[in-house]
């Protein structure tokens, strides 16, 4: 936050801070971007199920890479990467486009997507490892990318959990079977607790699916997060225990 420039009165920075929710988002997209040495390894473009600020259920579907939409995107990517001067390493972009036609940058991190982001590019494209391309750049390891475009679109949903003591889950078995679901990883156990809705960052488990298109794909991928279940039972308070 310091750095970003967050702690100071808005007549300090230079140029003034972008609000995003004070923008009519429309859609919301991500950008992942891998570099060595100046040389682009992927852009890969991917649209958000909804506008994050807006979303119930956070996920995203990867995007063709020859349509104007998923053009838009990159192009934004790339420029922001180059105004940071990055030339090696990862970059997570998202991008907003408003209802008036507008495309905004919302963020550049320099780092892999979080949450399903990294297994949703090794599903679309079998054989990119980002963990494995984190160690291999770490080790100055020229990373090998070979990526499959013409492969079926893949989606990511999270799924949540209320606030509480986990009790109960619905089988990750039962979520396979529901119709495009290629994977299905839960991020919490019975006993664990869940802390509810946390902005972007927490979640249950997270369903991948695939489909004919980047709409069905998603749509897949959001029926079947809404139906794992994890019950949960009300955490004891322990501050009134001696």
């Amino acid at each position: 936050m310091e750095a970003a420039g967050f702690d100071r009165a808005l007549d300090e920075a230079s140029g003034g801070l972008l609000i995003e929710s004070a923008l009519d988002v429309e859609v919301e997209y991500h950008c992942e971007v891998l570099r060595w040495k100046g040389t682009e390894v992927y852009a890969l473009p991917a649209r958000y199920c909804a506008p994050l600020l807006r979303a119930q259920h956070v996920g995203s579907v990867m995007l063709p890479l020859v349509t104007e939409e998923a053009g838009n995107v990159v192009g934004l990517a790339r420029k922001a990467a180059d105004a940071l001067q990055l030339s090696t390493g990862f970059a997570h972009v998202e991008i907003m486009r408003t209802r008036e036609g507008r495309w905004w940058l919302g963020e550049l991190g320099l780092r892999p997507g979080g949450g399903g982001v990294c297994t949703l590019v090794g599903l679309q494209h079998p054989g990119v490892d980002v963990h494995g391309l984190q160690a291999d750049l770490a080790m100055s390891i020229p990373p090998e990318v070979h990526l499959s475009p013409d492969r079926p679109p893949v989606a990511w949903v999270g799924s949540l959990a209320p606030r509480g003591v986990i009790v109960d889950i619905t089988p990750c078995e039962d979520i396979l079977r529901y119709p495009g679901v290629i994977a299905a990883e839960p991020a919490l156990a019975v006993g664990d607790e869940a802390f509810g809705p946390m902005g972007t960052a927490n979640y249950a488990g997270h369903v991948f699916a695939a489909g004919a298109t980047a709409e069905e794909a998603a749509s897949r991928a959001a029926a079947a997060a809404s139906a794992w279940q994890f019950r949960t039972l009300a955490a004891p308070d322990l501050s009134l225990r001696h």
